[in-house]
């Protein structure tokens, strides 16, 4: 059978905000996005370096009605088999999520690709073109970290409880960080590569790397599945019959730990969030969690930190191995919000000119009279500031705006 297909697969409207009035008891609880959207679907594209997950969720991301899947071969395969399931489909916006590394900026010639990636076929591929060539809605590109953890952050309780940042960290076939500060995605220079961080290495561990890793000293080169079956000498599919007991779990979470640590020192989150295949292992998050604090050698003094409480700061995700895919119906969701503010702004939205596609949906928000200065202009003045025409100050839309937005969003329409 080509691809997987299930209806209300995911239904997590549970994870609420108390309504006025209602702490911890009987109040009437609802759900931040559907006080938004309740008529609305989102669709959703989360790239994996093994499989591509597609979806259509129904008022919230995470109300998934229709889904499937299409095992990651080449970029014509596999991005055909998504199109051609798009295409059967009704939705108002979408959310892309991809491995990586991709191009994240707007502004270049090459938005919307996965660039350096080491997966064969794959370097310099398209990702955003062919996906909107199927229909133009809204959208938002990040990668499939990046999206996890901005729903983490926005959904998954994080920014309810008082915080305005976390970071999401996926352990599978390879190890990705996603980023939020400041109720922002980081993008930055690039993306968070923190799987590519180099970590201490575990007492009297001898092991080399796995073959052809590009920073052999990374945890990805470490502890990622594949490391850890060869730590173990066994195929990686028979991790899951190893014991608990079995030394490789200790070595593993050093290494994660370490990231952990980095992590911490370095972006300072206020939640870590542990998820992928390999965290299916449920005794690696005590495991991290105390070799955090053992690596951090008592310097952070925080509360968070402390053996009581760790529990509570590096903790499981709310939504497990489907935390990718909420995190892409999380993008779509907030594009469509990003398109109707936009729209009640009396702006219009159009690509950057990259010479390749004329979408007008890449995030770009502008008056109509910037437009027309643009299209005079051969486009050049797409990427100008509104306030240099003397009319409105247009809006960048990406991923970061969007984050606070809908968070501002929801706190005013939960309190209504």
């Amino acid at each position: 059978m080509e691809h997987a297909r299930s209806k209300s697969l995911l239904n997590l409207t549970g994870l609420t905000e108390p309504a006025e009035g209602g702490g911890g008891g009987g109040g009437m609880r609802r759900s931040l996005s559907q006080v938004f959207m309740p008529d609305c679907k989102f669709a959703a594209v989360e790239g994996g370096g093994t499989t591509f997950r597609v979806a259509i969720a129904h008022g919230d991301p995470t109300n998934v009605v229709d889904r499937a899947e299409f095992a990651t071969t080449t970029p014509a395969e596999t991005l055909g088999k998504v199109c051609r399931w798009l295409a059967e489909q009704e939705y108002d916006a979408i959310g892309i999520a991809s491995f990586g590394p991709i191009d994240p900026n707007p502004a270049s010639p090459t938005f919307g690709y996965i660039t350096t990636t080491p997966k064969p076929g794959w370097k310099n591929a398209d990702i955003v073109g062919p996906i909107l060539a199927v229909r133009r809605v809204p959208f938002m590109f990040d990668t499939d970290v990046n999206a996890p953890a901005m729903a983490e952050f926005t959904l998954g309780g994080v920014r309810r409880d008082g915080c305005s940042s976390c970071a999401y960290v996926t352990v599978g076939t390879g190890i990705g960080v996603g980023l939020v500060v400041n109720g922002k995605s980081v993008h930055g220079l690039l993306h968070p590569e923190g799987g590519m961080v180099s970590v201490p290495r575990f007492d009297g561990d001898s092991f080399h790397c796995v073959k052809d890793m590009a920073i052999p000293t990374s945890v990805e080169a470490m502890a990622a599945s594949s490391a850890i079956a060869q730590r173990a000498g066994v195929p990686t599919p028979e991790l899951a019959a190893l014991p608990d007991s079995h030394p490789v779990w200790d070595e593993a979470a050093h290494y994660l730990a370490g990231l952990c640590a980095n992590l911490i020192l370095i972006a300072s989150p206020e939640r870590i969030v542990l998820g992928g295949g390999v965290f299916n292992r449920a005794c690696l998050y005590d495991k991290v969690r105390a070799a955090t604090r053992k690596l951090l050698n008592g310097y952070i003094q925080v509360p968070a930190l402390h053996a009581d409480n760790i529990d509570n700061y590096i903790v499981s995700s709310v939504w497990g191995a489907e935390a990718g895919l909420v995190g892409a119906l999380a993008l779509g969701q907030v594009a469509l919000l990003n398109y109707r503010q936009s729209q009640a702004l009396g702006v219009q939205t159009s690509a950057p000119v990259d010479n390749s596609r004329d979408s007008e949906t890449y995030g770009f928000v502008m008056d109509t009279r910037q437009k027309q200065v643009s299209a005079a202009a051969g486009g050049g003045a797409a990427r100008k500031s509104a306030g240099a025409t003397g009319t409105s100050v247009p809006l960048l839309v990406g991923a970061a705006a969007a984050g606070a937005a809908l968070a501002m969003l929801a706190t005013r329409m939960v309190k209504r």
